[in-house]
C-alpha cells in the first residue's frame, strides 16, 4: 500500500493549525478615579471572553493583580480593540 491510499494518515492534532490572532487593544475598567485603559494583546478567544497577554502590571476587577507578559482571560464586553474604525460606545462623543 502507498500513501495515496491513505491520503489523511496524520492525526488532525498533528496538522499545522492557523496563526493565532494578534491584536492590540486596551482593556476598559470602571474604577473609583474613573475609566482607566490597560493596555493588552489579545492572542486568542473562548465563546464568551478573549485570551490576551498585559503589557503591563495592572489590576483588573477582584483584587486580580495581572503583570506584564501573563496571559489571562477576560470578558469580551471588557475589551477594546485599537484598529477598529467603528466608534464604540465607550468613545467620548
Amino acid at each position: 500500500m502507498s500513501k495515496m491510499d491513505y491520503p489523511d494518515t496524520e492525526p488532525s492534532w498533528a496538522k499545522p493549525q492557523p496563526p493565532l490572532m494578534m491584536r492590540e487593544a486596551v482593556i476598559v475598567t470602571d474604577s473609583y478615579a474613573g475609566i482607566v485603559r490597560h493596555p493588552c494583546v489579545v492572542i486568542g478567544e473562548t465563546p464568551k471572553k478573549y485570551r490576551v497577554r498585559m503589557k503591563q502590571r495592572t489590576r483588573l476587577p477582584r483584587c486580580r493583580w495581572v503583570y506584564a507578559g501573563e496571559i489571562t482571560l477576560v470578558p469580551k464586553s471588557a475589551v477594546d480593540f485599537l484598529d477598529q474604525t467603528q466608534p464604540t460606545n465607550r468613545d467620548p462623543p
